[in-house]
């Protein structure tokens, strides 16, 4: 999520707000996730959340969730 904020305030120019105080500590929803995506998407669904993170910060790091931290492709997911 980090580098999806990057992308959108320093490449694309977005000024994204702050969390709201304890967003941070949101568990994550109860549910049997197969991938990443469904994680982000999944804690950045309540209202509270996703009125940046699916306009302005999911979508660019979506686009590059196929490389790593580095730049290398990944062919699996980190969660199989």
């Amino acid at each position: 999520i980090l580098r999806r904020a990057y992308l959108s305030e320093r490449i694309i120019g977005v000024k994204i707000q702050a969390p709201p105080p304890g967003a941070t500590d949101t568990p994550l929803p109860e549910g049997d996730y197969r991938t990443n995506r469904e994680v982000v998407e999944a804690l950045t669904s309540p209202p509270n959340c996703r009125g940046c993170h699916a306009n302005f910060i999911n979508p660019p790091g979506f686009v590059l969730e196929r490389y790593d931290a580095v730049g290398t492709w990944q062919d699996t997911d980190r969660l199989g």
